[in-house]
């Protein structure tokens, strides 16, 4: 009878070291996946979005744009514009377009 527990207990004993092995490697293989998954989620949250556009037919056409608005022009920066000769000038007193 003492022969048979050893028996039994020596093969008992061989059975824990694969089962913690397996064990480590099921703790293994749940962290890389859940590893795996947090770093897919985050490259998909970087992806960027669909974005709807309008599509037509491209043509060679001539191309005929007019904007009817009006507008108001603004100075930003002066500029005094200087000759470097001296002399008098005076004002000119043809309008523009007169003949």
């Amino acid at each position: 009878m003492a022969v048979s527990s050893v028996v039994s207990n020596s093969i008992q004993r061989s059975a824990r070291p694969a089962k913690r092995a397996a064990r480590a490697w099921l703790r293994r293989a749940a962290i890389t996946a859940a590893g795996l998954a947090v770093a897919g989620t985050i490259a998909y949250g970087w992806l960027p979005r669909r974005v709807v556009v309008e599509v037509g037919a491209a043509r060679i056409a001539p191309l005929a744009v007019e904007v009817a608005e009006d507008g108001q022009t603004r100075v930003r920066d002066r500029f005094v514009v200087a000759a470097p000769i001296t002399g008098t000038l005076e004002r000119i007193a043809i309008e523009a377009g007169a003949p």
